[in-house]
């Protein structure tokens, strides 16, 4: 219980079963995707375990996704005095209403590699964040409101105790996107957006980044073929 240091990339990815976790004291770091598309619905991480970033081997990148597409995901709670969110940490986790800043006197959002950092997502009207003081509130909003990258969701409330010391809405609702698999290649179809010139689709995976700016009209359809297989995130 009070040896385990270390979980590694993916060890519990797709753990559909998977619905509460006990995690040690002593535990330092947790890697990328280690809960991702799991049945958690609630989960404490410990005072000294660093959500940051990990390595794969080969020394390359391998950052974020700790909870992506966690769909049950109601509330997490964070208990360090530092706390930093790596990429896509939270993204897709379409039920996410709590995440408790319980003892952190700074909190921090970390970009990739001078990307957009798409921390959060949640399909619930208002996600709330609770917490010690105000300083560390405001801190969140400023970060929250200089990059709209960091979230999706309607509305953002923080609160200090009981009281809601500040509330943050996006500016601009971003485009919604489907993606439909298909037999090497991929679909999307989004509607367009007030005031917006254009969008960026880029495809990641394991061999192929692909970046285009595509006009946007009421809505359209483009189709990127001949991807090797692997992974991608649209």
């Amino acid at each position: 219980k009070n040896k385990i240091k270390f979980i590694g990339e993916s060890a519990f990815e797709n753990c559909k079963s998977l619905k509460t976790i006990s995690l040690p004291s002593s535990l330092s770091e947790v890697c990328a995707y280690v809960f991702a598309n799991s049945g958690l619905v609630s989960v404490t991480i410990p005072k000294n375990a660093s959500t940051r970033w990990s390595f794969s081997s080969g020394d390359s990148w391998l950052v974020g996704g700790i909870f992506e597409n966690c769909k049950s995901l109601k509330t997490v709670t964070f208990l360090g005095k530092e706390v930093s969110l790596s990429h896509d940490m939270f993204w897709g986790c379409d039920n996410l209403k709590t995440i408790n800043f319980k003892n952190a006197n700074t909190v921090q959002f970390y970009t990739c590699f001078n990307n957009s950092i798409n921390s959060f997502s949640t399909k619930r009207n208002v996600l709330r964040i609770n917490v010690k003081n105000k300083a560390v509130a405001n801190s969140i909003a400023k970060q929250l409101k200089n990059d709209e990258s960091i979230y999706r969701c309607k509305k953002i409330n923080i609160f200090v105790g009981d009281e809601l010391a500040c509330t943050v809405k996006p500016a601009v609702s971003m485009p919604q996107i489907d993606v439909t698999p298909g037999k090497g290649c991929i679909k999307v179809k989004y509607n367009a957006v007030k005031n917006a010139t254009g969008f960026q689709l880029r495809v990641d995976g394991n061999r192929n980044d692909v970046k285009n700016i595509y006009k946007t009209e009421r809505s359209m359809t483009v189709t990127l073929k001949n991807l090797p297989a692997g992974k991608y995130k649209v």
